[in-house]
C-alpha cells in the first residue's frame, strides 16, 4: 500500500469480525473521527 499514511483496524472475536482500514488521512485515519464512524458503520450493518 504505497502512499497510504493513516490506518485503523479492530477484531471483535464475539462477532468473528476483522476490521481493517487504510486511508491517505494521516491522523484522522488513526484516531479521529474516521475512526468512530468506521466502526459505528460495520456495527449498524451487521446489525442489520
Amino acid at each position: 500500500m504505497g502512499g497510504t499514511y493513516g490506518h485503523s483496524w479492530f477484531v471483535d472475536p464475539a462477532l468473528g469480525l476483522s476490521v481493517a482500514a487504510f486511508t491517505n488521512t494521516a491522523l484522522e485515519g488513526m484516531s479521529g473521527l474516521f475512526t468512530e464512524e468506521l466502526c459505528e458503520a460495520v456495527y449498524a450493518g451487521v446489525r442489520k
